[in-house]
């Protein structure tokens, strides 16, 4: 297609290419299609249902099509690459969006569940990759691009089987890096994170407060806002460029930095409490280093007490063990028996000095 047919809103990044999308119907799939449309690409939708209307001056114009696909099944997936081989020659862009979703537990789910989430969302990339490798040979810049979670890099409850297919999705983006990197191809993921789409809204719409429930999805990422499904179709965008041409095998996460935040029990300080505590209770007098004293005294099975006593010892000027605070047994423990496990939290010394 010429410079002058490519869609007003886009910069003709994908122009010219041809990019098959799975479950580019709804939701992120819908999003990814819109975007490579009008970035000038020849988008096939791959999809059990009718994408429908999704843009009739583009569709007229070339720019998207529809061909029924089942991922799960090999026939299909053949029939499907057939279709496209006749239509367009070649592929020059993959992107595995199709997947399911069951909110279940271990002990309700069936083997035939099992199977389900992992055919949709495991083996339906396999097969793709399988059966359009033929197709993107001898491309330029071929690139598969596989939708994960990051639901593959932890979990939610009731996600088992969700988790475990994207955790295998994952698994499968790098060894297709690794295989089919001789050829030329690159294989990466977006992992999103909280996304708004038909399904996520339908969660919060049973939320007996919407409102709050969107406001503390939105508080679990630092950006502050839950994600758009074009946020996810603009890092698939750039993985099919040139730019990202030595970028393979990766797991790219997209999720407003919700993963990187470590979480805190409710109404847990976020900063210190400068202010001096006495003992009422370790875990009471000292909020902020409470879980670590808890952990430390646990793991040296030694009770308060005991340090206490031994604490004044520790000090060039002794002071009575009654007036000795939570931090002084941390640090007092920390000296002997070494940090807590998992960290390296750091305690003001009362003098000044801090133990990292």
């Amino acid at each position: 297609m010429s410079a002058d047919q490519r869609p007003e809103d886009g910069s003709g990044l994908a122009a010219g290419r041809v990019v098959v999308v799975t479950g580019g119907a709804q939701g992120i799939g819908r999003a990814i299609v819109d975007r490579f449309a009008v970035e000038g690409a020849t988008v096939v939708v791959g999809d059990l249902n009718d994408p429908g209307a999704i843009g009739a001056g583009l569709d007229v114009a070339g720019y998207r099509e529809w061909v029924p696909l089942d991922v799960t099944d090999e026939a299909s997936v053949m029939e499907f690459a057939e279709s496209v081989h006749a239509g367009h020659g070649g592929v020059d862009v993959l992107v595995n969006n199709a997947g399911i979703m069951a909110n279940r537990s271990v002990a309700d789910e069936t083997v035939a569940d099992w199977d389900l989430t992992m055919a949709v969302n495991l083996r339906g990339p396999f097969l793709m990759a399988k059966h359009l490798l033929p197709l993107m040979e001898g491309r330029d810049n071929p690139a598969i691009v596989n939708i994960g979670s990051i639901e593959g890099l932890g979990a939610n409850a009731r996600h088992a089987s969700y988790a475990a297919s994207k955790a295998g999705v994952h698994g499968l983006t790098r060894a297709l890096a690794v295989d089919l990197g001789p050829a030329g191809i690159r294989c990466n993921a977006v992992a999103p994170g909280w996304v708004d789409t038909d399904l996520n809204r339908a969660y919060v719409d049973k939320h007996p407060d919407r409102d709050r429930a969107v406001a503390e999805l939105a508080s679990l990422h630092p950006v502050g806002r839950i994600g758009d499904p074009t946020d996810v179709a603009a890092t698939v965008l750039w993985l099919s460029t040139p730019d990202a041409g030595f970028v393979t095998g990766q797991v790219l996460t997209v999720d407003g930095g919700r993963m990187s935040r470590l979480s805190l029990p409710p109404r847990w300080p976020t900063t210190p409490d400068p202010s001096p505590m006495r003992d009422r209770s370790v875990l009471q007098e000292c909020r902020h280093v409470g879980k670590a004293v808890d952990h430390v005294v646990r793991g040296t099975g030694r009770h308060v007490e005991c340090l206490r006593s031994e604490l004044p010892g520790l000090y060039q000027n002794p002071v009575k063990p009654a007036s000795l605070t939570s931090q002084h047994i941390v640090i007092h423990v920390i000296a002997h028996h070494g940090h807590p496990v998992g960290g390296q939290t750091q305690f003001g010394h009362p003098g000044g000095e801090e133990l990292g």
